[in-house]
């Protein structure tokens, strides 16, 4: 089902601020398809923790915007859906 770009009432969506600013994830902002208990714990781990998980496949099995504002991250995140999802 696509999602109006419009819309920004999305849920389930968890929007944060990275960590290190984007040196792993490249954005400031990331729009998770999920509720905050289910993002992943590597996400606001340690260097370590958090480069291994953007350095792999990881990513690529959530639905993750990407921004420099969180507004940007959503719109990223319903682009993404709609490119994965929308009929």
């Amino acid at each position: 089902m696509k999602i109006d770009e419009n819309d920004l009432d999305i849920y389930p969506c968890t929007i944060i601020n990275d960590r290190y600013g984007g040196i792993y994830s490249d954005a400031q902002w990331l729009a998770f398809y999920c509720d905050h208990d289910q993002v992943p714990e590597a996400v606001n781990g340690g260097d370590v923790e958090e480069m291994e998980f953007w350095w792999s496949d990881e990513p690529k099995k959530w639905l993750i915007g990407k921004g420099k504002t969180p507004h940007d991250a959503l719109k990223d995140l319903i682009k993404y859906w709609n490119e994965k999802y929308g009929t």
